[in-house]
């Protein structure tokens, strides 16, 4: 089931979680604020920086 999905950990608390979601360790060595690894099946793990937008948002 997990292998038809793409894989994307934020940090974790455990390398055991880490181990959960992508099946390998790194997702407890992120920095957080938005630091991220992607799992590949290509490149195998990469490592991205996403962005969170906080509101409040007005629509005109």
């Amino acid at each position: 089931m997990k292998s038809n999905f793409a894989r994307v950990a934020l940090r974790t608390q455990q390398k055991i979680d880490s181990r959960v979601i992508l099946d390998e360790n790194g997702a407890e060595s992120l920095l957080g604020e938005g630091d991220l690894i992607f799992r590949s099946l290509d490149s195998g793990l990469i490592r991205l920086q996403g962005f969170a937008a906080q509101g409040p948002y007005r629509y005109q």
